[in-house]
């Protein structure tokens, strides 16, 4: 007798205020958590390497503190807001955090 993969979510809150999700056993976490998968913009999607804690898309740098260097990530930046892109592990299975472009919304990054 076989056992089923458990499916399971988790979400873990860190200091910064910026969060992780996880899923296993199969379980969608678009179809879970939607609001954290914003439809992308004018092909501003795709997979890119950290540098230092910053993504470099197209003449914008979008930074955060969760970003690791080296990491490769898959960014969606949405139409509602171009200063901020989503950020997930490169198979989209693990959101990581949110980047922000300071200079399009005049914000310094957290350091």
């Amino acid at each position: 007798m076989s056992r089923k993969p458990t499916k399971s979510v988790s979400i873990k809150v860190h200091k910064d205020g910026s969060m992780t999700l996880r899923s296993t056993g199969g379980v969608d976490l678009r179809k879970v958590v939607p609001q954290f998968f914003p439809p992308a913009d004018d092909g501003l999607a795709g997979v890119r390497r950290v540098r230092g804690s910053e993504i470099h898309v197209g003449a914008h740098l979008y930074g955060s503190s969760s970003l690791i260097d080296g990491n490769k990530v898959f960014f969606r930046i949405a139409a509602a807001d171009r200063s901020r892109a989503s950020i997930y592990s490169a198979d989209q299975s693990t959101y990581i955090c949110e980047a922000i472009c300071p200079e399009l919304c005049g914000k310094r990054v957290p350091e």
